[in-house]
């Protein structure tokens, strides 16, 4: 076998998060620890630019 007999998969299987620690994306789920990226309905201001004047 060949690296050009392998047919490429066209769609990645979808990461089920927060499943259980076996899972190896469960607790955090990617998100970090804390802070208000981590919460539930976090969303940033359209435009924001991190405390910097907005151009």
């Amino acid at each position: 076998m060949y690296l050009h007999d392998l047919e490429s998969s066209k769609y990645k299987p979808r990461k089920r998060v927060g499943r259980g620690p076996g899972s190896g994306s469960g607790k955090n789920c990617g998100r970090g620890q804390n802070g208000a990226k981590s919460r539930s309905g976090y969303k940033r201001k359209r435009g924001f630019e991190g405390g910097q004047n907005p151009l």
